[in-house]
């Protein structure tokens, strides 16, 4: 397993080697919200039944390319209705 910068700029965490990585399929979109309010969407990818690799992409240019926390994690609809909770509270 290893940690890497892609040449996106984004945070790779490998868990194969990285010639290995070809007719990759990704098994999973999600988000991270940091506590600073910055947000990253993460991408886990596999191969032939086997994970092997989780890309990480911050939203934000200026960001801290970090790996998130589990604590961090949430899906597409949660953020929604995060968002939603915000606009009713300022109504």
């Amino acid at each position: 397993m290893s940690l890497e910068r892609a040449i996106c700029g984004c945070a790779s965490l490998y868990f194969t080697a990285n010639q290995q990585l070809g007719n990759q399929q990704m098994l999973a979109d999600e988000l991270a919200v940091y506590p600073d309010g910055q947000q990253a969407g993460l991408i886990l990818w596999g191969r032939e039944g086997e994970i092997t690799w989780l890309e990480v992409y911050d939203f934000h240019p200026e960001s801290s390319h970090r790996v998130p926390d589990v604590s961090n994690l949430c899906t597409w609809d949660e953020l929604g209705r995060g968002d939603m909770k915000r606009t009713d509270r300022a109504h």
